[in-house]
C-alpha cells in the first residue's frame, strides 16, 4: 500500500534516519561518539525526550552503544555468527546479568542476549547482536 501523501513520519524517526545514514556513509565512525544533545538539538530542533527516543532507536538496531557517564558511540562492526537452533530446544532473549556483559563485552549491557535451552544440558548464552540463528 503506498505510502499517503499527507503521511509525516515522526521527528525522532527522521533524524534517526539521519545519523543512520552518517554512520552508514562513515561520516560517523565506528567508536566515534554521537554529537552531543546540545549539538542535536541545534542540527535537528529537537527536544530531549526525541533524542532519547533517537538514540534508543539507533541502539536497538544495534548502531550505537551508550556508556553511562560517556555517552553514545558508534558501535564498531563485528561479524555476525550463524547458530543452528537444535530441534526441541526453545530460545529466549533477555538483558545480560553484569557478569555476561563483562564477559562478552557489552557496554554498559545494552545489548540483549539469545539464551538456548535444551533439556539436561546447560543454557548457552549468546550477545543477540552477534548472532544469526537458523533452524
Amino acid at each position: 500500500m503506498p505510502t499517503p501523501p499527507w503521511y509525516r513520519p515522526p521527528t525522532y524517526l527522521v533524524v534517526a534516519d539521519d545519523l543512520r545514514e552518517r554512520i552508514r556513509s562513515g561520516e560517523l565512525a565506528a567508536g566515534v561518539a554521537l554529537p552531543s544533545e546540545t549539538a542535536m538539538r541545534q542540527r535537528y530542533g529537537i527536544s530531549r525526550p526525541t533524542i532519547r527516543r533517537v538514540v534508543g532507536q539507533l541502539r536497538a538496531e544495534g548502531l550505537v552503544v551508550t556508556v553511562q557517564g560517556r555517552g553514545t558511540f558508534v558501535r564498531s562492526e563485528r561479524s555476525r555468527h550463524r547458530v543452528r537452533l537444535p530441534a526441541g530446544s526453545s530460545l529466549t532473549v533477555r538483558m545480560p546479568t553484569p557478569e555476561e556483559a563483562a564477559l562478552y563485552g557489552i557496554p554498559g549491557g545494552g545489548t540483549p542476549v539469545l539464551v538456548i535451552e535444551r533439556e539436561g544440558r546447560r543454557p548457552v548464552v549468546l550477545p543477540a547482536d552477534r548472532i544469526v540463528v537458523v533452524q
